[in-house]
């Protein structure tokens, strides 16, 4: 007893070390990534986005091949075990009921934070040289991430049913050819859908977290945030111009000393602000991998993070428009823009947000907190 006691202590152990290491080294990939601007940062986003396809195909054109292997498995082990085959697959597979309402509480938030990005427009919109282009980015990218989430739901909830993974990558670590064997194919695609998603935070987290530090910062320096801002473009300007034309500043000596002048104090301006920056974002970023590495359950992380995708994507935006709106209108601006659609033209559908996305957020931690409780008292009983 006390050897089979120390070896369960050694594995958890051991676990434990394992899942610190790799949250170490996902930390040193996101957190330098999170310092720099989205624009440093185009190529590493340009080959994650084309990795998600991928990850896509794959998935999609494996799942039917890897369910009737792992049923196939199922059927064989309990056919060892003196059952039919019949009534193994009975045992073994519970086809998923296409709705049920008992888990709609704990779906709605995990699809809502799935789908949210308005709180990054801004910081995924700079980059962008054309922003009328800005409206058919962004419905084409929701579209697209609606279908294919769709696609692999269903794909996958009719597959393996109730016995589906909580991560459902993790079903294609047992993935191999028909006969049996492990090819370098199946090896491939095993290793690569098993292990993308956590690349795909490396991409993802970023995103987040500069929205975030960026939001910190404002809030803590308001108006000063602009005028380090003016003093970076100005800088971009200079230099440019310096790097095409220099003839022209060296023709005309007190243009050359006051452009110099100017590039340095943009440059100290510059500096300064985007060490101010770089402070924010280590503030957005490091604080979640921390609390990752105390609560290492992800369906409770994703259960209880959803929640704000209500607020985030509902009624924020719909605060900051009445916000903005009332600003314009006391400015003596119209609060009608190139912008405007049918979501503002009527100032009772910004509130019909506002209001939804509170209740909404509500009903899902009280949703979540009732079926703790529930799930506690079963365990006492």
């Amino acid at each position: 007893v006390a050897t089979t006691t120390t070896t369960t202590t050694m594995m958890m152990i051991s676990s434990l070390d394992s899942y610190l290491m790799y949250a170490i080294l996902f930390a040193t990939a996101v957190v330098p990534l999170s310092c720099l601007e989205l624009d440093e940062q185009v190529v590493v986003q340009v080959v994650m986005t084309l990795a998600r396809f991928v990850m896509l195909f794959f998935m999609l054109a494996t799942t039917g091949e890897l369910a009737t292997q792992q049923q196939e498995q199922q059927q064989h082990l309990n056919g060892m075990a003196n059952t039919t085959t019949l009534t193994a697959t009975a045992m073994t597979f519970q086809p998923a009921p296409l709705v049920r309402w008992q888990g709609l509480g704990e779906m709605l938030p995990i699809v809502v934070f799935s789908q949210i990005f308005h709180h990054s427009v801004p910081g995924l919109s700079h980059p962008v040289a054309n922003k009328r282009e800005l409206k058919s980015i962004f419905a084409s990218t929701a579209l697209f991430s609606t279908l294919a989430y769709t696609l692999l739901g269903l794909s996958l909830g009719s597959a393996f049913g109730m016995s589906v993974e909580q991560s459902s990558n993790l079903h294609w670590n047992e993935y191999h050819s028909v006969d049996g064997t492990a090819t370098w194919w199946t090896q491939l695609v095993s290793i690569y859908v098993v292990c993308f998603p956590a690349l795909d935070v490396v991409s993802a987290f970023p995103l987040n977290a500069i929205t975030l530090g960026n939001n910190l910062l404002g809030a803590a320096y308001g108006s000063k945030i602009q005028e380090a801002e003016v003093s970076r473009a100005v800088c971009l300007f200079v230099a440019r111009v310096w790097r095409n034309e220099p003839n022209e500043f060296v023709s005309h000596s007190a243009v050359l000393r006051f452009v110099s002048c100017r590039v340095c104090v943009c440059a100290f301006h510059h500096q300064n602000h985007r060490w101010t920056r770089t402070q924010f974002r280590l503030l957005a970023s490091v604080p979640p991998i921390v609390l990752g590495i105390l609560e290492r359950k992800l369906g409770t992380i994703t259960d209880y993070a959803g929640t704000t995708g209500f607020i985030l994507g509902f009624s924020f935006p719909a605060l900051l428009f009445l916000k903005s709106q009332q600003k314009a209108i006391a400015q003596g601006f119209s609060s009608k823009t190139f912008y405007a659609s049918y979501a503002t033209t009527h100032r009772c559908i910004p509130w019909l947000l506002f209001g939804f996305g509170i209740a909404m957020a509500l009903y899902a931690v009280y949703f979540l907190v009732l079926a703790q409780i529930q799930g506690e008292d079963s365990g006492d009983d």
